[in-house]
């Protein structure tokens, strides 16, 4: 009896269906209350960055109402927070019935749902709390309102990137399923003449700020209105995302320090050490996973690549800066052969202008790999780097300049982002005049000898011929502790000698020998350098909505124009970016750098003048004129003082023995 009932209450709400498209438009107005089986329903979306807007103050926790109906106000509030790029996908997933029974001899009618078998699997929901009652759909089940919205946000607080990966994967991987157009500029997003029914929403792709994707969620058409007095066919939606971004930080160290810096001052012929850190975004889903993670790294014309870069991740930010590999959770090798070739690619390039370009890539199962198991930690890449032992380097405050960009881009396709930093490496130079007292001297008989006092080695250099102003010149190769293995420097005809490529430090130089005829110096010279240095704070992505009078975006935004590139459209400008991106502001506050802070130097104790590091042979021509590149000495040797010459001097003493002797013989007679 209990069966017929059913059976009989379903064929009547049937019936009704079908009476209902005949039924004349005036019965529906008079009765709101009553659902109308031939409209259509429709669906509208806008998407706000609530990380931003929460940050400024615009949105407070929970102030969005999800009733389904349009909310001027907060559209109008959340209007500078809207998300661009984002896309959701939505599967319709059975129909909204009424079903009857009869409890305690009362009947008792509500709402149910059809649920696909393979669906409520995924949302754990108990069958025996399923409704039995006829359907001419196949594998599919009821289950009340209440039952459906229980599961989801049990299954969502037990395991929320599974159970987003379980649903997303549900509604892509079905025939029936459609993808609504990206959100616009507006964050907004729309879809009509839907039938009616339940709803099944995830959001599928999100652009590069997007670090959690909103809960999936269930849609009726059409649904109550807040007063529960009438059907509202047109759904509006509210849905929250969560946005965040990766970092990025250049350091640079050469052989004595351990730490790493944005600046450093190093010898030519030094190795030093640079690391790239990267705080990997959050990742919550699928949708928020990444597609594109790359570095870009692009070393001076006076720096080589010694190709052994390796990358290693860290659970924290300390032991990351340090590069502390042994507290790394995984270190890979890039240079060498296996398993890790797979998931990240190297290359290396030069390009016209001599710079050397170190492109580290991962792959797509590298990516899959950061996206299922490194979500939020710490990536270094870490290599080495040799300065070049002639012309290429850049003496003095230009210095020699190495920048990095990170390109990331998430589900969304088109929306990606770049993040930029750069260090800087100094050297420095002596220029000698060797002069002589009565400028008789032959200078090319003088020798030097250089000595790092604070490190404790001598100097080696080579000698290469004479720079651009005809004097000669020695590039720094190294260094050795040996003071019979230190390189002796001399000046050419001219008294002119450079020693191109010191780190700056204190030295001695030291003269050990000089023309014959002339006195050594009686002491050392001490040559104290003090290098350049300048702040430079790495590139920062802006939350949708920064304000854009923020002293630092003010004063340090930049759009790139054509001068900004290079012939190979290589970025030489050295600066973020603030251009537009498919029509959203990126609102990026540029890398910073800090205004110089010149070199310097003593000789002896008293202020010298530096002079310009000057050359016009080598391409990067924007570095060929270097301030505060080379220290200036001049260095004179006293002729010695006469004595009178031996046979001046016999001739004297026979003069004098004579007189004397003349004398006593005198006195003898």
């Amino acid at each position: 009896m209990k069966k017929f009932f059913k059976q009989t209450i379903a064929s009547l709400a049937a019936a009704s269906i079908i009476l209902s498209s005949t039924l004349p438009v005036k019965a529906d107005v008079n009765y709101p209350s009553l659902m109308e089986y031939s409209k259509k329903g429709s669906l509208k979306i806008y998407k706000y960055d609530i990380t931003s807007a929460t940050k400024d103050g615009v949105y407070k926790e929970d102030e969005i109402k999800s009733t389904g109906q349009s909310d001027q106000s907060i559209e109008e509030k959340l209007a500078n927070y809207a998300i661009e790029g984002v896309e959701f996908t939505y599967l319709r997933v059975g129909d909204v019935e009424t079903y009857s029974e009869k409890e305690h001899d009362k009947n008792q009618i509500k709402l149910v749902y059809e649920i696909p078998t393979q669906l409520s699997t995924i949302l754990n929901l108990d069958s025996e709390k399923s409704i039995e009652m006829p359907c001419t759909h196949t594998g599919i089940s009821h289950f009340e309102g209440q039952e459906i919205q229980d599961s989801l946000k049990k299954l969502l607080e037990t395991d929320d990137v599974k159970a987003k990966d379980a649903l997303e994967n549900y509604v892509i991987s079905n025939n029936e399923s459609v993808s609504m157009d990206l959100t616009d500029k507006n964050g907004y997003t729309s879809k009509d003449n839907l039938d009616l029914g339940l709803y099944l929403l995830v959001e599928t792709k999100v652009p590069e700020e997007v670090t959690d994707t909103v809960n999936p969620w269930f849609v009726q058409l059409p649904f109550t209105n807040v007063e529960g007095k009438e059907w509202i066919y047109d759904m509006s939606c509210y849905p929250k995302n969560q946005t965040g971004n990766p970092s990025l930080d250049k350091g640079v160290k050469n052989q004595e320090e351990s730490e790493y810096h944005p600046t450093t001052t190093a010898s030519e012929g030094d190795v030093v050490d640079y690391i790239l850190v990267s705080k990997l975004p959050h990742i919550s889903s699928k949708s928020t996973y990444l597609s594109q993670y790359t570095f870009v790294d692009k070393l001076s014309e006076g720096l080589s690549y010694n190709k052994n870069v390796q990358l290693a991740f860290y659970a924290n930010k300390e032991d990351a800066f340090k590069n502390n590999v042994e507290k790394a959770d995984e270190v890979w090798d890039l240079t060498s052969d296996g398993f890790v070739t797979d998931y990240v690619e190297v290359r290396e390039g030069t390009n016209e202008t001599g710079e050397t370009s170190l492109k580290v890539s991962f792959t797509k199962k590298g990516l899959e790999l950061l996206n299922t198991t490194k979500s939020d930690y710490y990536v270094v890449v870490y290599y080495s780097a040799t300065i070049h032992s002639d012309a290429t380097t850049i003496l003095g405050d230009n210095g020699n300049p190495n920048d990095v960009i990170l390109t990331w881009e998430r589900s969304s396709e088109g929306y990606l982002d770049t993040l930029e930093d750069r260090c800087y490496v100094y050297a420095f130079g002596v220029d000698l005049t060797k002069t002589f007292s009565d400028k008789k001297g032959d200078a090319t008989k003088v020798n030097f000898i250089v000595y790092n006092s604070k490190d404790g080695y001598y100097v080696t250099a080579k000698e290469s011929g004479v720079n651009e102003e005809s004097k000669k010149v020695y590039y720094v190769t190294g260094q050795s502790s040996d003071k019979a293995s230190a390189t002796v420097f001399s000046p050419d005809k001219e008294g002119q000698l450079v020693v191109d490529g010191l780190e700056a430090d204190t030295y001695e130089l030291i003269e050990t020998a000089t023309d014959s005829g002339y006195s050594l110096l009686k002491d050392k010279i001490v040559i104290d350098i003090t290098s350049t240095t300048r702040e430079i704070i790495p590139s920062q992505v802006g939350a949708v909505g920064r304000d854009k009078t923020s002293k630092t975006l003010k004063e340090n935004s930049h759009i790139h124009t054509d001068a900004c590139y290079d012939k190979t459209n290589q970025l030489i400008c050295g600066k973020g970016s603030l251009d537009e991106a498919n029509g959203r502001t990126i609102n990026k506050v540029a890398m910073f750098e800090g205004e110089i802070i010149p070199a310097s130097a003593t000789v002896d104790a008293k202020e010298s003048e530096m002079k310009n590091y000057t050359v016009t042979t080598i391409s990067r021509t924007q570095a060929a004129d270097s301030k505060h590149g080379l220290v200036q000495i001049g260095v004179r040797n006293e002729a010695n003082f006469k004595l009178p010459l031996t046979g001046g001097n016999g001739v004297y003493f026979v003069t004098i023995f004579g007189v004397l002797a003349v004398a006593i013989g005198v006195s003898s007679f």
